[in-house]
């Protein structure tokens, strides 16, 4: 028998038979897993299996290659948290799609982090969509798509970095930009230095740069779309005063 326990997010929920659901979990040291949960389909069980739930998670099969049962102890209802919270819902079920994009199994603690801080700044209403849209960055980095922000393509130099190429992900400063303007991407601030103000501005340029290289890199060749959620995250914030 093997298994292994651990803290983690419930991503994504499917009904596998009148009783029983099949999940994936999302957990620091081993990435995305897929399990069985036994009477998963029951109403006790049902009311916290949700996507964006947190809890104690444990998993076991006959052989590493097998599905697997769950058991899963919630600690956090975050899908009930946000449910009159609409711009924060559609942030949680966003994540879990981009959570459940990648491999199977494997490990990714830095992203696993950011998520975690993520929703607990969600949960506690601290300014979080800046940080929501870290942690696409970091989702990019982690999926084998990371941007270059740390330093311009051209100069080399680490300051007043202002747009992203389209075509190469990386960032270029103000001067050697701006004659290209309209064909680059605007680098809100905050991504280089999380510590920077942020605008409504900002927060809609970081937006338009995800969206491009998330449906560039990630969903396209998924043949997949880029996530409904994304689109009314996007419309509700564009009705947010600055």
């Amino acid at each position: 028998m093997v298994t292994w326990q651990e803290k983690g997010f419930i991503v994504r929920v499917k009904k596998l038979s009148e009783n029983d659901t099949i999940v994936s979990i999302f957990t620091r040291d081993h990435g995305c897993y897929n399990g069985v949960i036994k009477g998963g389909q029951s109403h006790k069980k049902s009311g916290y299996i949700q996507i964006g739930n947190y809890g104690d998670v444990q998993w076991k099969a006959r052989l590493e290659k097998h599905l697997g049962y769950f058991t899963f102890d919630i600690i956090q209802h975050y899908a009930s948290a946000f449910i009159r919270k609409q711009d924060m819902l559609h942030a949680l079920i966003l994540i879990c799609n981009h959570i459940t994009t990648l491999p199977e199994r494997q490990s990714s603690a830095a992203l696993y982090d950011v998520m975690h801080m993520l929703i607990k700044r969600m949960k506690t209403h601290t300014e979080w969509l800046h940080w929501f849209i870290y942690f696409e960055h970091i989702f990019l980095k982690e999926s084998g798509f990371g941007l270059d922000l740390t330093r311009c393509a051209v100069t080399q130099s680490k300051t007043n970095l202002t747009y992203v190429s389209p075509r190469t992900g990386r960032a270029v400063t103000q001067e050697v930009g701006h004659p290209y303007r309209d064909k680059l991407f605007k680098l809100p601030a905050f991504l280089c230095n999380m510590e920077a103000n942020v605008t409504k501005d900002d927060i809609m340029a970081g937006f338009t740069l995800m969206s491009y290289f998330l449906d560039k890199d990630i969903y396209k060749p998924l043949n997949k779309s880029l996530p409904i959620t994304r689109d009314l995250l996007v419309e509700y914030i564009k009705k947010m005063e600055h």
